[in-house]
């Protein structure tokens, strides 16, 4: 079984609450683990006994600003630039 999540422990806090359920109810189960390179949450994966194989991978974010108008993006390159760089991070992912 593979399982995925992070980025905040609000997460991954569920997923393990329901891997430990189903290494309780199935002993032999071999569970994956697929999360991010910079998952804040990571110290949780790393510290249970339920997985039997964790694997970093690269993964994007979509920049969006609720209420900001287009020109407010082209005064802040830096969000443009990230959002540009983080399509090939999707691509890899």
């Amino acid at each position: 079984m593979i399982v995925t999540g992070g980025g905040t422990a609000g997460h991954v806090t569920p997923l393990l609450a329901v891997v430990s359920e189903l290494v309780r109810q199935v002993p032999d189960v071999k569970i994956s683990y697929f999360g991010t390179k910079k998952d804040t949450s990571s110290s949780l994966i790393v510290g249970s006994e339920y997985f039997n194989k964790r694997q970093s991978i690269f993964a994007g974010k979509f920049r969006r600003y609720n209420g900001k108008p287009y020109i407010w993006y082209i005064k802040h390159p830096s969000v443009m630039l990230l959002n540009i760089r983080d399509i090939f991070f999707v691509g890899l992912g």
